[in-house]
């Protein structure tokens, strides 16, 4: 041990005490290894304690580097994209046709910062977050074409004739100067009782106001009813006659007309024996027999006769109508 010779005005200071401490220390274990620790193994505790240290900081410092990772991968996870797509049709009641699409697009962004402070290990994490929208509008028009056809329809309208046969009871063969029978084929027709006269040989009658031509007119003996048939079955159409009673007044007159024994049209008439009647049909078509009756009317003073007989002329027909 050392001695050191010092006076009471130069005391060793604190730190000296100190040295000197440690010096006195180390020879002891210099000079009894076996009594106690030695000065490297304290270096050594000193070194564990500062490796154990460093390690909790290392700790420290992974904790937070993982709490940074997780918050950026929470960043990442929340930087989604969402898109909306409004789509809407539009379709016009017309010719033209347009839809029209709209697609909205909407995306949301976040970011993470972290900022770490090594004297605690404290961490903090802001995050912002952007929105962007984009609107996309597109139009897509149709046009459709309607095609109209219009048909025009001509029609034809054959006016049928009028009086192509002219029945005038003056070109019989064989015929008299007074009266006789119409005979059948005449004028390609068939007559049941239908007598001609000529006209002048009764003057006090009816007869001849009923002429039209001279000299002869036809009539129907004894008031019978008149039938004219077709020769050979054509039918034609009943256009007109002439007609005046010839011993009444108020004489009624009828028609009716057949086709195949089916009657098709009739009628009643009134006439007299002082003027003659027309009686005329536009209609009267597809025919092939013709019946005139009398009946009823009043005798005229005077006159030649009192019979339902009446005189006809001038009837007008034509073939095939």
């Amino acid at each position: 041990m050392k001695t050191y010779h010092q006076d009471a005005s130069s005391l060793p200071t604190p730190r000296q005490w100190r040295e000197a401490q440690d010096e006195n220390d180390n020879q002891r274990r210099y000079k009894r290894p076996g009594t106690g620790l030695s000065k490297e193994c304290c270096y050594c505790l000193s070194a564990a304690l500062a490796l154990l240290t460093i390690g909790l900081l290392l700790c420290a410092a992974g904790v937070a580097v993982a709490v940074t990772l997780l918050l950026n991968q929470s960043g990442k996870a929340a930087n989604t994209v969402a898109q909306t797509t409004n789509t809407s049709t539009t379709i016009t009641n017309a010719t033209a046709t347009t839809t029209t699409i709209t697609t909205s697009t909407t995306t949301t962004s976040t970011s993470s910062s972290t900022s770490s402070t090594s004297t605690s290990t404290s961490s903090s994490t802001s995050t912002s977050a952007t929105t962007a929208t984009t609107t996309t509008a597109t139009t897509v028009t149709t046009k459709s074409t309607t095609s109209a056809t219009t048909t025009t329809t001509t029609s034809t309208t054959t006016t049928k004739p009028w009086c192509t046969t002219k029945v005038t009871f003056d070109n019989i063969t064989g015929q008299t100067s007074t009266s006789g029978a119409v005979p059948n084929g005449y004028q390609n027709l068939n007559w049941t009782n239908t007598n001609y006269l000529n006209a002048s040989t009764v003057p006090s009658s009816g007869y001849p106001i009923a002429m039209q031509s001279p000299s002869y007119v036809a009539y129907n003996p004894g008031g019978a009813a008149v039938q004219i048939i077709s020769a050979n079955g054509t039918s034609f159409s009943f256009d007109s006659v002439t007609i005046a009673a010839a011993y009444r007044s108020g004489l009624q007159w009828n028609i009716n007309l057949y086709r195949l024994g089916v009657l098709q049209i009739s009628g009643p008439f009134l006439i007299n024996t002082v003027n003659s009647t027309i009686i005329s049909c536009g209609v009267c078509t597809n025919i092939d027999t013709i019946v005139f009756t009398t009946s009823g009317g009043t005798a005229v003073n005077g006159l030649s006769g009192s019979g339902t007989e009446f005189g006809f002329d001038d009837l007008c027909i034509s073939f095939g109508y």
